[in-house]
């Protein structure tokens, strides 16, 4: 009890550089580094190991309760409004070292069950299936049999465009990261003269969520390689442009498949800050509300906000995009891990949108798409429902003036706790599978509306 009440609550930082991308290997995070009784921090090269941690879930827990653990270095993974429960009760995935659990999530008379006994033993079953899936990849009938780097992903999106250059583009760069690479986009734009309508989403924002960019680039080739053979991808494509951002955080990416260096569940982008930590939340720096609520200013935290809105070139880079694209899009989606969701705005702000009544229709026939596909049940809600925040991309979409995207989401993909950030490759394309169908209904409802 005394080591609880003595704590610093402040997470240990990095003092490693972004090694090369390479075969993935052990892989820890960098977390919390806990007062032994009354010692001092103890630094560790490479990041905090994980030893004796493990990932809860936490039911019956308020906003507060999430606001407590966040405001004191804890690793938050998941929040949702809990199951088969008519109150505004929370659940929540958290990785804690077990001692503090005990004595902690009791103190606060919290409910929890463990998800993830051994979250290091999990990291490194991973590290191993990740290795064998991309092995094996090499004969796989599909790329995302397996996940891929950020040097394969940019090769893919620029084989695509080779491979379809009537209606593909591939943009380089649309700016640059913090340590100087390239965020490349796709632009699929047939050149009909029906096209009235624009949609662009992104993944990647968030580092240790593979998922994610696995998905969006996905959606991008179904669409592209689906053209000619899928009348309602057609269809679609006679009406629609499409601009996708695969990789929004390519340095945070790449420094979790570092070698060695054993960061698997980074979070943030890769800028060095005062005081020795890494990262900004690219997904608390959009200048909406900046740092206002459900966002810190400490420099180590998960959902540190930066100096400044758009202080981040990632988050600045992605939003001249959309600014200068040529056109108004008309929907946008930013596609995180994990939980089974479909959040919109608002996030800031208890109040809901004036467009709360469409948002909330579309995105439930959306889940209905997904669920038609295998099954799987994605629940649609208002991102302030499971915690206000702000500075995030969807507010900035929705609410910026010059881009107002009345329809901003932004899913929650699979799954809802069993891996988690973990989750295997082979569910890369289940899972790619179920958006696509989301992704078509959201577009024939923009179409319609334009007719």
């Amino acid at each position: 009890i005394l080591c609880f009440v003595l704590r610093s609550f402040r997470r240990a930082t990095l003092h490693t550089t972004t090694t090369t991308t390479t075969m993935m290997m052990t892989n820890k995070v960098c977390l919390l580094v806990v007062l032994l009784c009354c010692a001092a921090l103890v630094s560790v090269a490479y990041g905090l190991h994980l030893d004796s941690f493990s990932v809860y879930t936490v039911t019956q827990a308020t906003s507060e309760d999430v606001m407590f653990f966040e405001e004191h270095g804890y690793d938050i993974w998941r929040t949702s409004l809990s199951e088969n429960d008519t109150s505004s009760l929370l659940e929540f995935d958290i990785m804690m070292k077990q001692d503090d659990a005990r004595v902690i999530l009791a103190q606060r008379h919290l409910p929890y069950s463990v998800k993830i006994q051994d979250i290091n033993m999990a990291l490194k079953d991973e590290a191993e299936r990740v290795q064998n899936e991309r092995i094996s990849s090499a004969a796989a009938p599909s790329w995302y049999d397996a996940y891929h780097t950020y040097a394969e992903f940019v090769q893919r999106a620029q084989t695509l465009a080779q491979s379809f250059p009537s209606f593909v583009t591939y943009v380089p760069s649309i700016g640059s990261s913090i340590e100087g690479r390239a965020i490349p986009a796709l632009r699929v734009n047939t050149k009909s003269k029906n096209i009235t309508c624009h949609i662009y989403f992104e993944g990647g924002i968030h580092a240790r969520e593979w998922i994610s960019p696995a998905t969006a680039l996905y959606l991008a080739e179904q669409l592209i390689t689906t053209a000619s053979t899928d009348k309602d991808v057609s269809a679609i494509l006679d009406k629609c442009t499409f601009d996708i951002v695969p990789i929004v955080n390519p340095d945070g990416y790449v420094f979790t498949w570092g070698t060695g260096s054993s960061n698997r569940l980074w979070r943030k982008n890769r800028r060095a800050n005062q005081g020795g930590s890494f990262g900004v939340d690219l997904n608390r720096n959009w200048d909406i509300h900046w740092c206002e609520t459900g966002a810190s200013r400490t420099p180590s935290s998960d959902t540190y906000c930066g100096t400044g809105p758009f202080s981040e070139p990632e988050v600045h880079a992605v939003s001249q995009y959309v600014l200068n694209a040529g056109y108004r899009f008309d929907a946008a989606i930013d596609i995180h891990a994990y939980g089974q969701l479909i959040l919109r705005p608002p996030g800031w702000t208890k109040t809901p949108t004036v467009d709360e009544k469409e948002l909330e229709t579309v995105s439930e026939g959306m889940a209905a798409a997904i669920k038609q596909v295998h099954g799987q049940s994605y629940t649609s809600q208002a991102i302030w429902q499971l915690y206000v925040s702000s500075g995030s991309s969807v507010d900035w979409w929705y609410y910026t003036q010059g881009v107002q995207i009345k329809l901003a989401y932004g899913p929650e993909l699979r799954d809802t706790g069993r891996n988690g950030f973990l989750l295997p490759a082979a569910q890369i394309i289940p899972t790619g599978e179920e958006n696509f169908a989301a992704l078509k209904y959201l577009a024939d409802y923009v179409i319609s509306k334009k007719n």
